[in-house]
């Protein structure tokens, strides 16, 4: 009788140089989604103080001198023009936003002219009536808000102009319409 003699079955695993080259990809594949991570995380991180800076850097420079602001009751609608001039040491200075206050309601601005609605005032240079984006250093410019007829009659108050600029520079100009 003819006895067949079954071998064992080989239970090693996976040969030495299998597994050190798996291993290799493995790491190799961590290695480079770690190293994605943090470059992505610094240069998002290096990019956000480089902008942060230079607008710092905008609104250090940036001196706003009122010249005048005239109160127009006459006019339909009333208007208020604010003469300003850019004595900083920083270009293209823009004006985002304008608050009007008056001394019986400090708290709540009478009116806000913003971004969003600046289609209704544009900034002039003083010497050629042009409209530019911003004023360079030296330069005098003007802009006119109408004042609708939701802001009470001025005369005989104190008002206050608020100013603010892209960068996030304020100023403020008291005056008596």
């Amino acid at each position: 009788m003819n006895k067949h003699t079954l071998r064992p079955i080989d239970r090693r695993g996976l040969s030495p140089i299998f597994a050190t080259v798996i291993l290799v990809a493995i790491v190799v594949v961590f290695g480079s989604f770690a190293y994605y991570f943090s470059n992505n995380l610094t240069n998002n991180a290096t990019n956000n103080i480089v902008s942060s800076a230079a607008t710092s850097q905008q609104s250090i420079g940036e001196r706003l001198a009122f010249e005048n602001v005239v109160y127009n009751q006459s006019s339909s609608p009333r208007t208020l023009t604010v003469y300003v001039l850019n004595c900083g040491i920083s270009n293209n200075l823009q004006i985002d936003s304008l608050f009007l206050y008056n001394s019986s309601s400090s708290t709540h601005p009478l009116l806000t002219y913003s971004q969003s609605t600046k289609s209704t005032w544009v900034i002039r240079d003083l010497k050629t009536g042009k409209t530019v984006s911003g004023l360079n250093v030296g330069e005098e410019g003007y802009f006119t808000v109408s004042l609708g007829s939701t802001v009470p009659n001025l005369k005989g108050s104190i008002c206050d102009v608020h100013i603010t600029t892209k960068s996030g520079s304020a100023f403020d100009y008291e005056f008596a319409p």
